[in-house]
């Protein structure tokens, strides 16, 4: 027993219940983790799909020129396609040959795969049209925008299948200078002061694409010489040439056999 001096030292019961203390948590984390979720209506329209492309490296892929009628257009973009279509058309109606209504056609050459038709300043309205209706779509390629004149001009149009494949205009000439090449780049590349005799200037002359390299330059030019005087055939270095492009340089430079063609 212990002694009534000693010190009283507190005593706590152990078996009595006691409230444990609720630790206290942040209220974001006590949030419940399953919420209702609003149910919103689904909208039944039909959404406007748009067609996309990736850029893989195919080639056809992005916008490109169209070879036969110059029109930039975006492959596979239905809208660019539905415009291409509509204006390539247009412009293969104006390259289509009408026989029905050209009876009265002059056909100075003819081959296996076509022919070589003689337009001159005397035919009427009706071929002309067809002349100028060509001539506004391959000036673009030629770099050139005057349009023949119909007084003096005379032009040789090939026809394949229905279709103008060839173009060539032509004009009286007395003198032209000579150019000559002093190296092998387009600067070198030097115009006499002196004239020339000449017979005849091609103004203009064209091919399509897919005919290229065919000869049809060539049969229109050996046409040119035989047909354009009645009574008399043209000399190779008696045909001037008007601002040739790099491959008309080389055209003529095949065609006559000389690096010093006749231009004006």
């Amino acid at each position: 027993m212990a002694s009534a001096d000693s010190k009283t030292i507190p005593l706590y019961p152990i078996f009595t219940k006691t409230k444990r203390r609720r630790e206290s948590f942040d209220d974001d984390l006590c949030k419940p983790i399953l919420t209702k979720k609003k149910i919103q209506k689904r909208d039944k329209r039909p959404k406007k799909l748009e067609q996309l492309h990736l850029d893989l490296g195919q080639r056809d892929f992005g916008h490109t020129v169209c070879s036969f009628c110059g029109m930039v257009y975006a492959r596979g973009k239905e809208e660019d396609m539905r415009e291409h279509n509509k204006y390539h058309a247009n412009v293969v109606n104006k390259f289509k040959y009408p026989v029905q209504v050209w009876k009265n056609e002059r056909v100075v050459s003819e081959f296996e795969e076509g022919k070589i038709v003689k337009v001159i300043p005397d035919d009427g309205k009706k071929f002309w049209n067809k002349v100028c209706a060509i001539f506004e779509v391959i000036s673009s390629q030629l770099g050139s925008a005057t349009v023949p004149n119909t007084k003096d001009t005379q032009v040789f149009l090939y026809i394949k299948n229905k279709t103008v494949i060839g173009f060539l205009a032509s004009k009286p000439l007395e003198e032209a200078h000579r150019i000559f090449f002093t190296g092998s780049t387009s600067s070198s590349i030097q115009c006499s002061k002196e004239t020339f005799p000449a017979q005849v200037g091609v103004t203009h002359i064209w091919v399509a694409e897919k005919h290229r390299k065919k000869r049809v330059a060539t049969q229109m030019l050996d046409s040119l010489r035989t047909h354009f005087h009645p009574r008399s055939i043209i000399e190779k270095k008696k045909i001037a040439f008007s601002c040739p492009t790099p491959d008309g340089q080389q055209l003529l430079i095949n065609y006559t056999g000389s690096t010093d063609f006749l231009v004006y």
